[in-house]
């Protein structure tokens, strides 16, 4: 149906560079990110395997609870284009060798006039000649692709700040009742007792074409072939957190309140 011009797909995880120690994963490193508006401030990190950089805010009621994400976040993804797909998901297995079931997945195509947006879990953005979309998916059944989700009710709201270039693109999103830490694995730090904000993810990078499955939407599916490039890291996600207040402020400032 859609002849993609650039594709990215993005399951929804959060992950970066690791060391790894004794077997052990060490906490990635994240770096305070300000835009040029004062209220908009992201922890970001950048993973070397796929070359996509991620910033993360979410609400200080995320803290203690099994999935920070399960409620509401906000996140600020960058990744290279022109095609393909990337993605993060919750760690499942004891090794981190399998993405979780659920994800939220980003990608990129042509624009068409009599397209809509269904209700659950897609969300869009025109910009130009281009449609910037944000999917939450879960795996099929046979586990070879990412699809939507239809027994969960999850809203994804993109800002106006997404944007693209030749080169990479920019999804400036909101996630809600995206919990993609469901049945995923914990992070194995030594210290992983110490806080409930650690978690284990995987960053994953594919060059395969997204095909869309439907003549009335862009829902899509994003297969999960032996182009995968995935990679692992732990994240502490306490110094993401922020105030209710700050939280509602931010949201705003980008639109997607």
């Amino acid at each position: 149906m859609h002849s993609s011009l650039l594709a990215l797909g993005i399951f929804l995880t959060i992950i970066l560079s690791t060391e790894t120690i004794l077997g052990r994963s060490t906490l990635v490193q994240t770096n305070r990110l300000c835009g040029t508006i004062p209220s908009v401030c992201f922890m970001q990190f950048t993973d070397p395997a796929t070359k996509i950089s991620l910033g993360l805010t979410l609400p200080a009621t995320a803290h203690g609870l099994p999935d920070p994400f399960a409620h509401d976040f906000l996140a600020n993804l960058s990744a290279p284009l022109p095609y393909g797909f990337a993605g993060f998901s919750g760690r499942s297995g004891s090794t981190g060798s399998k993405i979780s079931q659920f994800s939220v997945n980003v990608v990129m195509t042509l624009a068409a006039n009599n397209d809509i947006t269904p209700a659950n879990g897609l969300g869009q953005v025109l910009k130009d000649d281009e449609v910037l979309l944000a999917q939450f998916s879960t795996q099929a059944a046979n586990q070879s692709a990412l699809v939507p989700t239809t027994g969960k009710i999850a809203t994804v709201t993109l800002s106006n700040l997404s944007f693209y270039t030749p080169g990479q693109a920019t999804f400036v999103f909101r996630c809600q009742n995206c919990s993609i830490l469901a049945g995923a694995t914990r992070s194995t730090t030594s210290n992983t007792s110490k806080s409930t904000t650690q978690v284990a993810l995987n960053m994953f990078w594919s060059s395969s074409a997204v095909k869309y499955i439907s003549d009335t939407n862009y829902s899509a599916e994003f297969p999960l072939t032996s182009n995968l490039t995935l990679s692992t890291v732990n994240l502490d996600m306490a110094g993401m957190m922020i105030s209710t207040k700050d939280y509602v402020t931010m949201l705003k400032a980008v639109g997607v309140a």
